[in-house]
């Protein structure tokens, strides 16, 4: 499937594949990942691009963005707005007093401008952070990644089962 920088529709413009391909993506989810092992994150109060998450599920990935050899990372082929949306589950105890979870997008290694979400631990088995949902413009080749962070002062593991971390891609239209 090719895939073209697409503007929108206009008057008097031909339908070609590549057209009609663009815009029938628009409002559709391109990639979805589960990460169903445990991945051990260090304790550091900030997101840090070393411990993005590396996906070992593919739901969906209709663009073909995502690849086993950089498992973290989700590249569009063809630029746009698109909307990002996931959660950071992690297994274990709060740990210190006032340990917190941070969930945070990253573009090409760098935090997204309003990118980070942090939550208090509540102290329980398990503990959730949702990612913010954010839109972002990407050209073809960035890559996105999606970030967690804890502050309990040593590794603290992902979460598996029904509590495992998420990651959603939706194709919102051209840039």
């Amino acid at each position: 499937m090719t895939f073209i920088p697409f503007a929108g529709w206009q008057p008097g413009m031909i339908i070609t594949e590549e057209r009609a391909n663009s815009s029938a993506l628009i409002g559709r989810v391109v990639f979805s990942a589960i990460k169903t092992t445990s991945q051990a994150i260090t304790s550091n109060g900030n997101p840090v691009v070393a411990n993005a998450l590396n996906w070992d599920n593919i739901v969906t990935d209709l663009l073909g963005g995502w690849s086993a050899a950089q498992p973290s990372r989700w590249t569009p082929p063809m630029p746009g707005l698109y909307q990002l949306d996931g959660c950071i589950t992690f297994s274990g105890p709060a740990g210190a007093a006032g340990a917190v979870r941070n969930a945070a997008w990253f573009v090409n290694g760098a935090l997204v401008l309003g990118g980070n979400n942090r939550t208090p631990s509540p102290g329980a088995t398990v503990s959730a952070c949702d990612a913010r949902s954010t839109p972002v413009l990407l050209n073809a080749g960035d890559y996105v990644q999606l970030v967690p962070s804890q502050d309990t002062g040593a590794d603290l593991g992902t979460a598996t089962g029904s509590y495992m971390p998420t990651m959603i891609v939706t194709y919102k239209g051209p840039a």
